[in-house]
């Protein structure tokens, strides 16, 4: 009889077991101990493994652990009201047959439609159907609606506790209309392939997309810098390195009816004189993106959100948007996955900020500050579980070491919490 368990019984649990207790010991500035190096090195290699490790834990763990800081403690995920109304929300019959529906790249009944978004339903159901018109997918592969269907259905199933007095329907129609000004305006063209609206028409866009009482939320959850080098790429302008991009930038201000985005513009071409940084072999256009994200979207989000007393947006922002982007990382390249962790990183950073402004002047926004922890625990978790891939692979042991402490480097602000942290 064939044994159908070859991957989860044996040696293979020996491994991930001591991979574990390995990664814990290191990343608490301790040189693991001799019988993990054994298992997972053996003899010929323990010598180097343990060289390496010493030297990493000198350089990279020690200095963080004399800055005061300590390990992030992990809690179980499946403990989490994210992680459970994210599961009650796939059990949903709504959300199975919608789901179903746009997989299949068809648009689901307006019946269901009017179910989930109410008075909105037209306006999402149009958005929904020219995603899947114009077949834009996620980096996971599949149908980008299904994104917005799983944001939309979980910010119904989880609720926000932001005293915006917003009706009951509102933020299940901002989470499924969240990425439109982002994704559409460059995409959509007339007969003759030319854009119908662009950046020049960006407003008669919102008109005819977004209900008019959501324009400047949308606006607000709208990366500029995302739409506006999506733009450039779109319509022919260099974005393949920094000189490139500062002009095609400084041609673009020139189009009329751009003065509305001079400022976001002014910003992007901040970020390319401090310099983009790209890992070997990156893209150019996905490293400015990131550069405009970490150095631009989120602050601001997070600061205009706080300003206008609704939070709520930037809190869907981490746990539906970001959440959602999480979960479905191992379908993505390995640069995505880690990003995905790292994005959680830089909302839970600029969620202490506010946390602690929000203090400051008297208030108290519990909701919020339990739901940065519950992010925080589950990036955690990705975090580690990354690392343990990589150290308890058999094969090629010292080359996934190497990646194994790089994925630790790259991640050390979510493994790693300050005293006074959420």
């Amino acid at each position: 009889m064939v044994d159908r368990y070859i991957i989860s019984k044996g040696l293979e649990v020996q491994r991930r077991e001591a991979a574990e207790l390995f990664i814990l010991e290191l990343l608490n500035g301790n040189l693991p101990s001799q019988n993990y190096f054994e298992v997972l090195y053996g003899l010929e290699k323990i010598k180097f493994a343990q060289k390496k490790v010493d030297n990493f834990i000198e350089h990279e763990i020690l200095p963080i652990l004399s800055d005061g800081k300590s390990v992030r403690n992990l809690t179980d995920i499946t403990k989490s009201e994210i992680f459970i109304k994210k599961n009650q929300m796939s059990a949903r019959p709504l959300f199975r047959e919608m789901d179903f529906e746009l997989t299949n790249w068809r648009i689901p009944s307006a019946e269901s439609f009017k179910e989930l978004f109410g008075p909105y339903s037209e306006k999402v159901k149009l958005n929904f159907k020219t995603f899947n018109d114009l077949k834009k997918i996620r980096k996971c592969g599949l149908p980008y609606s299904k994104h917005l269907l799983r944001v939309a259905i979980n910010a119904d199933e989880i609720g926000f506790d932001n005293k915006s007095g917003k009706p009951e329907f509102y933020y299940r129609a901002i989470w499924g209309l969240h990425d439109s000004v982002e994704e559409l305006p460059y995409s959509i063209k007339d007969s003759d392939k030319s854009l119908i609206y662009g950046l020049v028409n960006l407003k008669k866009f919102l008109l005819d997309f977004i209900p008019l009482e959501m324009h400047a939320d949308i606006m607000m959850l709208t990366n500029k810098s995302d739409l506006i080098i999506k733009y450039l790429k779109a319509e022919g302008y260099p974005t393949s390195n920094e000189s490139k991009l500062k002009t095609s930038l400084d041609s673009l201000k020139q189009e009329k009816g751009i003065s509305y985005l001079f400022e976001d513009i002014n910003k992007m071409s901040q970020v390319l004189s401090d310099g983009v940084y790209c890992t070997p072999g990156e893209d150019f256009f996905e490293a400015m993106k990131w550069a405009c994200y970490e150095k631009i979207f989120i602050n601001e989000l997070g600061e205009e959100a706080y300003a206008k007393k609704h939070l709520a947006l930037f809190e869907g922002k981490g746990i539906l948007d970001l959440f959602d982007n999480f979960t479905a990382r191992q379908s993505t390249r390995l640069d995505e996955r880690i990003r995905s962790i790292l994005k959680i990183e830089l909302w839970e950073k600029k969620a202490e900020e506010i946390v602690e402004r929000a203090k400051i002047n008297g208030e108290s926004y519990p909701f919020f500050e339990s739901k940065v922890v519950e992010l925080m625990n589950q990036a955690n978790y990705g975090a580690l579980e990354m690392a343990i891939n990589y150290i308890s692979q058999p094969i090629s042991t010292l080359d996934h070491l190497n990646a194994g402490l790089s994925s630790i480097k790259q991640m050390k602000g979510v493994l790693y919490t300050s005293k006074n942290a959420i």
